[in-house]
């Protein structure tokens, strides 16, 4: 009797431990594409942005995404192999001023 009282306990506590995991929730993670060319132009989806319009440009991107999307969006830094590194540095800082401070490096 006392080993099915234990087993019926064991059984409740499972069931209540499966309702709580039953809303899982698939974030697809958005991304925003920041190129730098060789000739030091610098594209944000694909758009020319001025260098000090960087911060300006993300924010207006992320405006409509939701907590969760801004909390872990990426930015892709596609950079020309021409391209020096104080550049890739300012542009850095730009995105740290915005909090974008996840990136993906890509160079070309």
């Amino acid at each position: 009797m006392r080993i099915l009282i234990i087993l019926i306990t064991l059984l409740i506590a499972t069931i209540s431990c499966r309702s709580q995991t039953d809303e899982l929730y698939i974030l697809e993670r958005k991304e925003i594409e920041l190129r730098i060319n060789s000739e030091h132009e610098i594209y944000i989806d694909n758009q020319l942005t001025p260098f000090d319009s960087i911060g300006r440009e993300i924010i207006k991107l992320t405006k409509d995404f939701s907590q969760v999307e801004i909390d872990n969006f990426v930015v892709s830094l596609n950079i020309d192999k021409e391209v020096k590194i104080g550049l890739m540095s300012d542009v850095q800082e730009q995105l740290r001023i915005v909090n974008a401070r996840r990136i993906v490096y890509k160079a070309k």
